[in-house]
């Protein structure tokens, strides 16, 4: 059957051993992070990594701030887990918010928002200025008018999305080149990045974590049922709809497929209003978008799909990947590299899932065909890869990783 991928995954080197320095149970570390739209995490791949990663920081006795959004850092009032409030600052979960205005447009809400950020922790003597992406990696330089070291971490090499435009790229690409020319230390969330930026001695491989799956039950059961999806009767995708995670080839393809299945649409635009717009004008009545969702709801969607699909031309490292083995979907995905490192990460001998040709509209196809028609195969590969998820993204492990790089940063270990 033709792009019916099943190689065995190949055996590539566990980093999971965790030692660490003595110094890191007698300093306690002032760390802002810089760069996220901000918390508590709702959308975005990087908001729910500077949220976990905070919370463990902030369990082993370091302070944490994180510089926020206001435009995503809403309705705080109404949050349980929100203290001290005021204006512009507060407390989650044992995290200090900061929140800092920025200009919220497509090309300048990020760096507007960093360079804020950057001039106010100036004033706060921090230790660490963690910042998040290569866009607000710019400000790189920034910290060292103060005694800050800086960690970058790049999540994703963005320049490489088709939403941007030429100067956009330039901007981006000039941000990479800050950060290598002036941060102290950068933390690559995949071994493809790490080895494309040849720094050997500046980087480190620390990839991105998933959490436990939210408790769903009946509630979120009728939720799906009232949106038209029948519990293991929909192929699913999730993340921000942007021409290059290919949603409408997906879209296209369940529709053409006609076997009755269906196809959940879970995220929203991202700065892509047109691109979203021409997709739900073309998307076939077999397409449901659901908007961005969240938590109990999110969870019940993985649980229940029949497969999960991540067609993307590009990624960083796949956080909706791994979310979806966390919960034990079966994955079909494009064999783009950034895929196949998770697919192929597995030390055992047992596949993880299935691949398809990238941007291939027939081997999409055959291979979902494929899949469907064979649920029984695609659940053993899912334990497999659930397995595999468990135990090596797993927050415990990345909290300590970091936390060595920051004192690797200060000359403390």
């Amino acid at each position: 059957m033709a792009q019916i991928e099943l190689d065995l995954p190949l055996d590539t080197a566990s980093d999971t051993a965790i030692n660490l320095p003595s110094k890191a149970q007698t300093r306690r570390l002032k760390i802002a992070m810089i760069g996220q739209k901000g918390l508590p995490a709702t959308y975005g791949g990087i908001e729910h990594h500077v949220e976990n990663l905070g919370v463990g920081l902030t369990s082993l006795g370091h302070k944490v701030t994180v510089y926020c959004r206001p435009y995503y850092s809403v309705d705080l009032e109404n949050n349980p887990q929100i203290e001290n409030i005021s204006s512009s600052a507060c407390r989650f979960r044992n995290i200090d918010l900061k929140l800092i205005r920025s200009l919220r447009t497509k090309h300048f809400d990020a760096i507007s928002h960093s360079v804020l950020s950057v001039i106010d922790a100036h004033q706060h003597d921090f230790d660490i200025i963690h910042v998040h992406g290569i866009g607000p990696a710019l400000i790189s330089a920034l910290p060292k008018l103060s005694r800050a070291k800086t960690v970058v971490t790049i999540h994703a090499l963005d320049f490489r999305q088709k939403k941007w435009g030429s100067i956009a790229k330039v901007s981006l690409k000039a941000g990479l080149k800050s950060a290598l020319a002036f941060s102290d230390k950068i933390i690559c969330v995949s071994q493809l990045i790490k080895k494309s930026l040849n720094r050997p001695d500046q980087t480190v491989y620390i990839p991105n974590g998933v959490k436990e799956p939210f408790t769903w039950g009946q509630a979120e059961i009728d939720w799906l049922y009232s949106r038209g999806l029948e519990p293991g009767k929909y192929i699913l995708f999730v993340g921000r709809l942007i021409e290059d995670k290919n949603c409408h080839l997906l879209s296209r393809a369940v529709q053409e497929l006609g076997d009755g299945v269906k196809l959940a649409v879970a995220g929203d635009s991202s700065f892509t209003d047109s691109y979203v717009k021409t997709l739900k004008q073309t998307a076939g009545s077999k397409t449901v978008f659901l908007g961005n969702v969240y938590n109990e709801k999110l969870s019940a969607l993985y649980a229940n799909c029949a497969l999960f699909v991540l067609p993307s031309s590009v990624e960083g490292l796949p956080l909706v990947l791994i979310e979806a083995m966390k919960h034990r979907a079966p994955v079909l995905v494009s064999d783009i590299p950034e895929n196949m490192e998770i697919l192929e990460g597995n030390s055992s001998d047992e596949p993880l899932g299935l691949h398809f040709k990238d941007r291939d509209m027939q081997s999409l196809k055959t291979s979902i065909k494929f899949a469907l028609a064979n649920q029984k195969l695609l659940r053993l590969m899912s334990e497999s890869a659930y397995t595999y998820v468990n135990r090596e993204f797993n927050w415990q492990s990345i909290v300590a990783k970091t936390e060595q790089v920051y004192l690797q940063a200060l000359d403390l270990n």
